[in-house]
């Protein structure tokens, strides 16, 4: 019943409701085993945590072990994103600085060429 209860309140924590009516058929649909279409292409770890911690039978549910691992996945995960985006901006910063030579060359030339006539 915890784990359940815990399941509705991590929807309630990412799912921004604009009515309490779209919170009660969310919540209601959440119960019958659907997870509202975005949250699953959005964040689908998220929604596969929420889907198992809301299991109709609670031999079925996440226990606080598995929860803990899910969650620490879900954690390492980030930590992997975030490392290759910031080497992707490197990668980028250090192409764009490239381009800015390549132009301050291609001016300097330019410059040359004008004073030439």
């Amino acid at each position: 019943s915890d784990m359940y209860s815990l399941g509705i309140i991590l929807l309630e924590m990412v799912e921004p409701f604009s009515t309490d009516m779209e919170r009660v058929k969310t919540i209601t649909d959440l119960r019958k085993g659907q997870i509202p279409a975005h949250l699953t292409a959005n964040y689908p770890k998220i929604a596969h945590i929420i889907g198992k911690l809301v299991q109709r039978r609670p031999s079925r549910r996440l226990d606080t072990n598995q929860l803990l691992e899910e969650l620490k996945s879900l954690s390492e995960n980030k930590d992997d994103t975030i490392k290759q985006l910031k080497e992707e901006l490197e990668a980028k910063n250090e192409e764009i600085e490239k381009l800015k030579m390549m132009l301050a060359k291609l001016n300097n030339t330019t410059q040359w060429t004008s004073h030439d006539c």
